[in-house]
């Protein structure tokens, strides 16, 4: 499980006027700071939203669900108090022009008020409106909530002068965290780094990794709680941290292992000996709390009794023109604690990482508004490592870098229908976060699953490449399970021939299929030495300026490209059919989540 904080807690509070700042009407489960402006508070049931948006100014007052952060194609209100009487106008926008009124206005206007220099509105609006033209369907999904606030008030409902100030906010509306109680005998046990080295002289990016043996405990115990533990002053350079499982080592063994720490980014020469996920956590500081009838075990003959925890480090002060940072090496300590208890749960929960292997193959072409990449899970892999009874997923992390949008996972059956298991069509880098799924899913042999994550690259100028820093880029997702199975990782890897091709090499370095993440090309003699990521800048960019080129690699990737089964345990060990190849399968039409299962209704 992976989760980042819901932004429901007040992290920064800088209204003007604060003294005087009007409290909300009612009790809300949650809200929200926009810009230094306004508050929005909201609550939802089952139906229906309530918001309760309290701004900083006498004049008009607007909010807005958007599928991306702009006003074209966001569903928006626009509000204000004049004489006392209170307005609201349903909009849409359609650029970044006035928003037309909506035909059927949807948005009810419970209150407006006007409380010394502040305006506050309530409104509310069903979940979905089924008005999929001029409305937005409101749902667990994150979404982009913007807003503005001009200074004066209209002289006429059709006069909305130009806004004086806007912004917009990342926000989850309907998912929320519950932290749980732990049990009475619960106990605790800390995973963290000490005083490791967090940034670099000559990198954005510092992965560092260390080993941690586990207590011996005299019988099996279940975590059922994981708490993050980030040191206050290096929140901004702490982006993720991962937990992993490693296989069973004999106790001197895992002594000898004990308090190591190690360089695990990509140029470094130490293998990742575990690749098992126990857990993770981006960007964020809240709990995870496994569901009452799981947990992950520990403390069993053939639990794992040693842990590496990975922190991905940011170095933002780092300039890349220059090749360097001056600003001072920064020191942490950051890590998770466990909750366990020995009062044991239903089942062992496991994770399972599906997508895109992590591979410099993996290749986004500068310029592209939209690229879908997929990954690839095999059948015959979900066969070999799957129990008769198939796995239960109850929840999903979906994860990509800066140019992803758009991340969707869907289940192959084994007869051929397909289904949506989850999705985020609005997917923000900086607001990852873990998804439990309204009802479990259950995975059987012989299915298999496909991970599609849509990038936007038109701001790089050169290609993007798979690989763990921050500007290269990623496809995966991290399905939490039961009961717990081997399996630590089931996807697609890239075909080198199919590649190598465009650029005319013949042979790169490193031990197929095991690259490096910048191996160097060794055939022909024209490319010896050079940088597979080099040579792809340096002959493939202008290649791809035309839209037909284009074009081109979009229908390669989704139905023409060969990739090979990647299908292994958490410590390492290939199941049989791991490596097979194939081309990968493509459908004209995928299932899409916004049009089944609608509760709709209309005010």
């Amino acid at each position: 499980m992976i989760r980042v904080i819901v932004c429901g807690v007040l992290l920064r509070f800088a209204l003007h006027a604060t003294a005087q700042l009007p409290q909300p009407s009612q009790q809300y489960d949650d809200q929200a700071i926009l810009g230094n402006r306004a508050i929005l508070y909201w609550k939802a049931d089952d139906r229906e939203i309530t918001f309760e948006i309290i701004a900083n100014t006498n004049g008009w007052v607007g909010i807005g669900i958007s599928p991306n952060g702009g006003m074209k194609g966001a569903d928006i209100i626009t509000g204000w108090v004049k004489n006392g009487n209170g307005f609201l106008q349903d909009r849409y926008g359609i650029g970044e022009v006035q928003p037309k009124l909506d035909a059927h206005a949807d948005w009810i206007l419970l209150g407006a008020k006007e409380i010394g220099s502040y305006t506050v509105l309530k409104v509310k609006r069903a979940l979905d409106t089924c008005d999929d033209l001029e409305d937005l369907p409101i749902d667990e999904a994150l979404v982009r909530v913007i807003w503005a606030v001009g200074f004066d008030d209209p002289n006429s409902p059709a006069d909305l002068q130009r806004h004086d100030e806007r912004g917009a906010e990342s926000l989850f509306l309907l998912t929320q965290y519950k932290e749980s109680t732990p049990p009475n005998d619960a106990k605790t046990f800390d995973v963290k780094m000490e005083r490791v080295l967090a940034t670099s002289r000559t990198s954005d990016t510092v992965y560092q990794c260390k080993y941690v043996k586990l207590p011996r405990y005299n019988r099996k115990h279940h975590v059922v709680k994981i708490i993050p533990r980030i040191v206050e002053e290096n929140k901004g350079i702490v982006h993720h941290m991962l937990l992993y499982e490693c296989p069973r080592y004999t106790e001197s063994h895992a002594n000898s292992l004990d308090g190591k720490i190690f360089d695990c980014g990509e140029n470094s020469d130490q293998v990742m000996p575990c690749v098992g996920v126990v857990a993770g956590f981006a960007l964020n500081e809240e709990s995870y709390d496994y569901p009452a009838h799981a947990g992950y075990a520990v403390g069993a003959d053939d639990s794992p009794n040693v842990f590496v925890l990975e922190v991905h480090y940011d170095n933002p002060a780092f300039n890349s023109r220059r090749g360097r940072t001056r600003s001072a090496q920064k020191y942490d300590s950051s890590g998770m604690t466990l909750v366990l208890t020995p009062t044991l749960r239903a089942n062992d929960a496991g994770e399972l990482l599906i997508g895109a292997e992590v591979s410099p193959l993996m290749m986004i072409p500068p310029q592209y508004k939209k690229l879908t990449y997929p990954g690839y899970c095999f059948p015959e892999c979900t066969n070999e490592a799957f129990p008769p009874g198939g796995i239960h997923v109850f929840s999903a992390f979906l994860h990509s870098h800066l140019l992803g949008r758009a991340i969707r996972l869907f289940v192959i059956r084994s007869d051929g229908s397909r289904e949506l298991l989850v999705a985020d069509e609005n997917y923000d880098f900086n607001f990852q976060f873990n998804k439990p799924l309204k009802e479990e899913v259950i995975l059987y042999r012989g299915d298999s699953l496909m991970l599609q994550c849509d990038y936007n690259s038109k701001d790089r100028s050169k290609f993007t490449f798979g690989g763990e820093a921050t500007n290269d880029e990623m496809c995966l997702a991290d399905l939490s399970y039961y009961p717990k199975i081997p399996l630590a990782f089931c996807g697609s890897h890239p075909d080198a021939q199919d590649y190598l091709w465009m650029i005319e090499a013949e042979e790169i370095s490193g031990e197929w299929p095991y690259l490096d993440l910048n191996p160097t090309i060794i055939k022909p003699r024209d490319y010896e030495n050079t940088r597979l990521k080099t040579a792809v800048d340096d002959y493939l960019v202008e290649e791809f300026a035309s839209n037909r080129a284009k074009a081109d690699y979009q229908k390669f990737l989704l139905q023409e490209a060969n990739v090979l089964n990647a299908c292994y345990k958490s410590d390492l060990s290939d199941y049989p059919s791991s490596w097979i190849k194939r081309t990968i399968p493509s459908y004209s039409t995928w299932p899409n989540a916004s049009k089944s299962r609608r509760n709709c209704s209309r005010k």
